[in-house]
């Protein structure tokens, strides 16, 4: 965007200019005066991209959402507090923009241990960029794939990007932070104590019939738990995990990772798996079968 600073040292010397700011952040600018270089002010901008909105507390964060489903421009939101969320978002675009939530200080969202954080629709597309999410989802011994208790961040049916973020002490039945049936990207990020009753204690990836893709580049997840399959990450279609750390994860089966090959619904082999596991660290995880 752009601004205008005018300033009158006095009543014949004015100094106008017009700047413009091609990156959003705190700038500051410094003004001297022509007849006398040494005379200075400085002059503290908070600068925002057009479509980016600033939210302070819980409320700001629902309006600002409610208003971005409507926009026909992708919006970013800037969580600019640690603030608390008290109902599932459903982020369906009416024009499939992007919704980028990210923070300058990585404030922390969360959440009760009643809902998930999000359900991302079909051909929508979401950026987590700088966040800690902790506390969602929730979990029952009684079901698996009832959709209120899979994915305790999110259920994921569209493009999800996470990057430099962190989720910590997530819960549910399946994917502890993810239950995933489309794309999803993670760089750079933290995921520590999150735990499922079943598979997948971060990520629950695909099923015989959907073609989800999950890759993964330079993170870590540490005592993350599951109480069957895939201690950090279950997962069945394509999956890329490069440079990341798995410790202290633990499952009945694969203490960190679990992979399955792809079957029809009637048993019959239809291709191998599609992974890869490249350059990545593994160190103390555990799993009490296989």
């Amino acid at each position: 965007g752009s601004t205008t600073y005018s300033v009158k040292k006095s009543s014949n010397n004015l100094v106008s200019k017009t700047l413009t700011f091609t990156t959003s952040g705190q700038k500051i600018v410094t003004i001297s005066y022509p007849s006398d270089y040494t005379n200075t002010i400085e002059i503290n901008y908070n600068v925002k991209k057009a479509g980016e909105i600033n939210v302070y507390t819980e409320n700001d964060f629902y309006n600002a959402i409610n208003n971005a489903k409507k926009s026909s421009k992708d919006t970013t939101i800037n969580v600019m507090n640690d603030i608390y969320v008290y109902d599932e978002i459903t982020w369906k675009n009416s024009y499939s923009k992007t919704l980028t939530i990210k923070s300058p200080n990585k404030s922390t969202i969360t959440g009760t241990h009643s809902h998930r954080f999000m359900n991302i629709a079909k051909g929508n597309k979401v950026n987590i960029e700088n966040i800690e999410i902790k506390g969602c989802g929730k979990y029952s011994s009684e079901v698996y794939s009832d959709y209120d208790y899979v994915g305790g961040v999110f259920f994921n049916n569209g493009t999800l990007n996470i990057k430099n973020s962190e989720f910590t002490s997530n819960y549910a039945s399946a994917g502890g932070v993810i239950y995933n049936n489309k794309f999803v990207t993670i760089t750079n990020s933290e995921f520590n104590n999150n735990e499922v009753y079943y598979s997948g204690g971060v990520i629950d990836s695909g099923n015989f019939t959907n073609k989800a893709n999950v890759t993964i580049t330079n993170s870590n997840f540490s005592s993350n738990k599951a109480g069957t399959y895939g201690g950090a990450v279950s997962n069945i279609q394509l999956l890329s995990i490069k440079n990341s750390t798995f410790q202290s994860n633990s499952a009945e089966c694969g203490g960190a990772i679990s992979i399955e090959g792809s079957w029809s619904g009637d048993g019959t082999h239809v291709e191998p798996d599609k992974s890869i596991i490249k350059n990545c660290t593994f160190k103390y995880n555990s799993a009490s079968s296989y």
